[in-house]
């Protein structure tokens, strides 16, 4: 699976992860276990983006 594909599947999950929560909020039922899920997955995400970024920085210095 490439990053662009992975990074869909993380939105998506994100997405019904945030309805779960939602729901729950409006029941005054406890999330804990939907909250860590979500942390995890933005932190998945945000680990796609740095390995991006450190990419293209490292390319810019080759190219100079």
């Amino acid at each position: 699976m490439n990053k662009h594909t992975s990074q869909k599947h993380i939105r998506e999950e994100l997405a019904k992860i945030n309805k779960v929560i939602d729901l729950k909020i409006i029941r005054g039922q406890s999330y804990k276990k939907e909250a860590a899920r979500h942390r995890a997955l933005l932190a998945q995400m945000r680990g796609m983006q740095g390995e991006y970024r450190w990419f293209m920085s490292f390319s810019r210095f080759i190219h100079n």
